[in-house]
């Protein structure tokens, strides 16, 4: 995980009206965690039965919103807290290196956000 964060963060600086490229990584990293979250919350419901049961629509706003606090606390502390020396730990990766780091972001990326929509209209919640 640290490593996709360094890629998205040092992908995130090229940008010249990115002033947070940081942050920005940190958002776009916990997107991707949430969006995991959503797919283990449908595998437990299908196969274990285990289901978390909301039922008004405020209930439902108020469990994504305190996953997603607790998705970004921890993504702060583990990513955010420590860009520098995540960023010194990978600077001097090779070009080769560099290219199948950006292959697997994309592949992590895409699959976590088709994921939990094809699981979804399989084995409907």
């Amino acid at each position: 995980m640290k490593y996709l964060y360094y890629k998205l963060y040092n992908n995130l600086k090229s940008v010249k009206t990115n002033d947070t490229p940081a942050t920005n990584a940190m958002f776009l990293l916990s997107m991707i965690h949430i969006a995991n979250v959503v797919t283990v919350d449908i595998l437990l419901n299908h196969f274990f039965g285990i289901k978390i049961k909301l039922v008004s629509k405020d209930e439902v706003i108020a469990f994504a919103i305190l996953v997603g606090i607790i998705v970004m606390s921890i993504d702060y502390f583990l990513f955010y807290k420590k860009r520098e020396r995540i960023y010194e730990k990978y600077k001097n990766e090779t070009k080769y290196q560099s290219r199948v780091g950006y292959a697997i972001l994309i592949v992590y990326a895409i699959v976590s956000a088709v994921l939990p929509y094809l699981l979804s209209s399989k084995y409907p919640l």
